[in-house]
């Protein structure tokens, strides 16, 4: 979803956040993006956490392009941490990239 040119998602695959790691993920967390280098998968990094998961597919086939044509990578934000409890994949990690065009 993109609102004046950000773009609002969610992660796949993700990590199930530690609630009792005091210096763990959080709304704010900065988060890298990264292009798999040969198919269209666009992965969520942390410097400190490690991978936190993926960008579904229709994101990620949409932005692999723009990190591999010149871009390394792209930051953007934790957005929300949304509790999913008895569900696959625990916690639903939502981000935010901003600047868009």
């Amino acid at each position: 979803m993109t609102q004046g040119g950000e773009l609002v998602t969610y992660l796949t695959e993700a990590v199930d956040p530690r609630p009792d790691d005091r210096d763990g993920l959080r709304a704010g967390h900065p988060v890298l993006l990264r292009a798999h280098p040969e198919n269209p998968v666009v992965e969520a990094w942390s410097a400190r956490l490690g991978r936190l998961g993926r960008l579904p597919a229709a994101e990620g086939e949409a932005l692999a392009p723009l990190l591999r044509d010149g871009r390394m990578a792209m930051i953007g934000t934790v957005s929300a941490l949304v509790p999913r409890p008895g569900r696959r994949g625990g916690t639903r990690i939502h981000i935010r990239l901003g600047g868009l065009r």
